[in-house]
């Protein structure tokens, strides 16, 4: 029975609390009417701003021949919470039809039912009354109302709100946000504060087939006819995967392309040589193939320099007669080289020129610095992006993160 009659609970009624004053008799009347007025705001407030459905839990599962519903929470039509403890069993042989009397399932009979969760309430604690009833064995009169439920397999199919789809269509439309309000706004207009005719809430659809409890057969869709009660961080959640999908598409947007990187190189970044093993040619390894130049000199990316101390007077101002001391700066020179990028690799190779001097000796000091430079925002891979190569401290492979950037090594040619 429902202490609260659902009759009432459906209607739109102002609400009616105590109005209190010194000397006012609390009976049963008023105490009554002090829970009601607070049921009755919580349970509105729920069926019209939070709605029907499961919150957490309350799983169908057919195991070891026995169907089941787990614990969990729920709000049925009228708003009423529904809180199920502990698992329960049913009997997948009693149904309840459309006329809403349970009877047996038929031998050999295939069905597909409705596991229905009903808000009820029911009276316990009993205790002597201080006042007699006037039948003639005076019963007890109970004193704790709980807020249990019910559940059952129903034949019917549980109705479905024709607001959803109109709300579907009306999202779908490619119209501006203003427009758009204005299009929810009338397919919300069919939208009254009426509760459901069947205020239960529907956990799964069970298809039910076979003869009796050796051959039954019974499939579970817990998805098919359930409603579920979203919390405020999962709609959030849903907000961020619909911002980050690509222009509103159902589908997950696609994954940022790998930059590509330089792996190796074909000297010892700060390292040294020998002035007699100075390499003929520098080669940087790339972890992808598919890199080409976007100018058409390469030696204007590909940039291999020698740097070397050299000695220059300093104009003091004074006398003539006396030597002006001398200042170390640092000179460097270009070497002439062509640049080939083949497969994942660009190579640049000295010119002959410069490999006949410092094969002649001398005309190369020793003990200067080798440096090469490679503008990795001349370079583009096979997605169009520019190499990442940022040759932080000194460590392969290349990146920072960010395609393009200048790659910088040297090493030291000693005698």
């Amino acid at each position: 029975m429902n202490h609260d009659d659902s009759r009432h609970v459906a209607r739109l009624i102002e609400p009616h609390r105590n109005n209190y004053f010194y000397g006012k008799l609390l009976d049963v009347g008023h105490l009554e009417m002090e829970q009601r007025y607070f049921n009755r705001k919580r349970w509105l407030l729920n069926r019209l701003a939070l709605g029907s459905g499961v919150l957490c839990g309350l799983q169908v599962a057919w195991t070891d021949g026995k169907l089941t519903v787990a614990p969990g929470v729920a709000v049925d039509g009228l708003g009423r919470e529904i809180v199920v403890p502990g698992w329960i069993e049913l009997d997948p042989r009693k149904v309840v039809g459309a006329d809403g009397v349970e009877r047996e399932r038929k031998p050999g009979e295939s069905l597909t039912v409705y596991v229905c969760l009903e808000y009820r309430e029911c009276l316990a604690d009993f205790q002597p009354a201080l006042v007699g009833e006037c039948g003639p064995e005076p019963r007890g009169i109970p004193g704790t109302i709980v807020e249990s439920f019910t559940v059952h397999l129903q034949v019917e199919k549980p109705a479905v709100s024709e607001i959803a789809g109109k709300l579907c269509e009306a999202l779908r439309k490619r119209a501006e946000p203003g427009n758009k309000r204005i299009d929810l706004c009338e397919a919300m207009a069919g939208l009254d504060c009426s509760p459901p005719a069947d205020p239960c809430v529907v956990l799964a659809a069970v298809d039910l087939s076979g003869t009796d409890a050796a051959d039954l057969a019974v499939s579970v869709h817990n998805c098919t006819g359930r409603s579920v009660l979203y919390s405020n961080q999962r709609l959030f959640d849903l907000l961020l995967c619909a911002a980050a999908s690509n222009s509103g598409s159902t589908t997950s947007p696609p994954a940022a392309a790998e930059l590509t990187r330089i792996a190796k190189t074909s000297w010892t970044h700060d390292g040294q040589v020998t002035l007699g093993d100075f390499p003929r040619a520098l080669t940087v390894t790339f972890s992808k193939a598919g890199v080409r130049p976007t100018t058409k000199q390469g030696a204007a990316w590909f940039i291999v320099t020698l740097e070397f101390p050299t000695e220059v007077p300093v104009d003091t101002g004074a006398a003539a007669a006396v030597p002006p001391p001398a200042a170390t700066v640092t000179g460097s020179v270009s070497i002439d080289g062509t640049v080939d990028v083949l497969d994942d690799r660009a190579t640049f190779t000295v010119s002959p020129a410069f490999v006949d001097m410092v094969g002649a000796g001398g005309a190369v000091p020793a003990g200067v610095l080798c440096r090469v430079t490679v503008k990795c925002d001349f370079l583009l891979d096979a997605n169009e992006l520019a190499v990442d190569g940022n040759h932080l401290g000194g460590k392969l492979p290349t990146g920072d993160g960010v395609a393009g950037g200048t790659f910088e090594s040297w090493f030291l040619v000693t005698t």
